[in-house]
């Protein structure tokens, strides 16, 4: 498909590095400044940037059960990042999910199984990547009440489960209050 394409239109580069041996946060932070994004601002078009930035995003019409999507390096040369996503997910699921895929690619590039221990990982870098924590502890102040996060959904898109997940990454509320939180 690559190579087919690649006849009619010139690929963008890739602004994409692997960086197996580095923190997730500290991935998502040097990633959102590779892609030229603020370090404390939402992504308002998330699929464009990571397009604009040499990433190929693929949209399938299939709607699997346990697989919302998954990412790879093609082996061309240069190598190329693909994301493909499952059709039939709300949008602020998409973006989490890209930006999980994006922390496997930056994270885990090299590897060709994955352990719970990296989806864990590509789970905290679409927490930083999406959610900066600097930016975010000013946003989620105690006391968090779904109904003090729910202002934060439209503007960050991401989900209310993703927000009172964050308040708990960042030690804003303790874990009772985030159990209660998602038991609500």
């Amino acid at each position: 498909l690559v190579t087919y394409l690649s006849r009619f239109v010139d690929p963008l580069p890739v602004r994409l590095h692997k960086l197996s041996r580095m923190q997730p946060a500290l991935a998502a932070a040097h990633t959102r400044r590779l892609f030229n994004l603020s370090p404390d601002e939402p992504i308002e078009h998330l699929i464009r940037e990571l397009e604009k930035n040499g990433i190929i995003l693929l949209a399938l019409p299939l709607d699997l059960q346990r697989i919302d999507a998954f990412s790879a390096w093609l082996p061309t040369n240069p190598p190329l990042p693909v994301i493909a996503v499952c059709s039939g997910r709300p949008g602020d699921r998409l973006r989490w999910n890209v930006a999980h895929e994006l922390g496997h690619l930056v994270l885990h590039g090299d590897l060709k199984q994955l352990r719970k221990e990296e989806h864990i990982e590509a789970d905290q870098f679409a927490a930083e990547f999406l959610l900066p924590e600097k930016a975010i502890r000013g946003e989620i102040l105690s006391p968090v009440t779904l109904s003090s996060i729910a202002p934060l959904k439209p503007k960050w898109r991401v989900a209310l489960q993703a927000l009172v997940h964050r308040a708990y990454d960042i030690e804003t509320i303790t874990k009772r209050q985030y159990t209660y939180l998602f038991e609500q």
